[in-house]
């Protein structure tokens, strides 16, 4: 058992003991985390990687799917992680962010949602390319991932406020790329040596 679903029989347990759920809710719910099948969708067709970080091959995908007409069952490849499966983003071509907005598209989020308990896509750079405008509205919300030390403040307030303005929910912000723990900002106040 992975280590979140034992930290979740844990804290189920603790439920249970302490009257909040019977243990067949407990049971219940711990079956259905058992059970999760994820999907993870390379949205970024400007610059694709879930196939190179997932060591899968990139052959057919999205657009495939939504610009061909391919049945995505036969598009979807399974990872080395159990019950986690990617839609790579397919051959790249101009125009391919337009696919984002068609009844095909749309097709297939119902058949995806009908299949995956979680549907993540991996979108483009929202400040370098349109498709996230295109894509954020159709989904049920939107986690904006920012760079340290590279997304000024005003970046991301304006892809925020422009995600907004397409229709996306925003659900919060990740900060990757982090290399220390302090804020630039405090760095130079404390100065070069700490």
């Amino acid at each position: 058992m992975a280590k979140t679903l034992e930290d979740a029989k844990k804290k189920l347990d603790e439920a249970v003991s302490e009257k909040r759920l019977t243990q067949e809710e407990a049971d219940a719910i711990l079956q259905r985390l058992e059970a999760r099948i994820d999907e993870l969708i390379d949205a970024n067709l400007r610059m694709p990687s879930l196939n190179t970080v997932f060591n899968v091959r990139n052959r057919g995908g999205v657009t495939a799917v939504v610009g061909r007409g391919l049945p995505y069952e036969a598009q979807i490849e399974a990872t080395s992680r159990e019950n986690l499966f990617v839609l790579t983003s397919g051959q790249l071509f101009e125009g391919s962010a337009q696919l984002f907005e068609g009844k095909a598209f749309d097709d297939l989020l119902t058949q995806l949602r009908e299949k995956f308990d979680f549907i993540i896509f991996d979108g483009a750079p929202v400040m370098e390319f349109p498709d996230a405008y295109l894509l954020a509205p159709r989904l049920d919300g939107v986690i904006l991932v920012l760079e340290a030390d590279r997304t000024s403040v005003e970046e991301a307030q304006r892809a925020t406020h422009n995600l907004a303005q397409a229709g996306a929910q925003i659900l919060g912000v990740v900060l990757n790329r982090q290399k220390v723990l302090r804020p630039s900002f405090l760095k130079r106040f404390l100065g070069a040596s700490s």
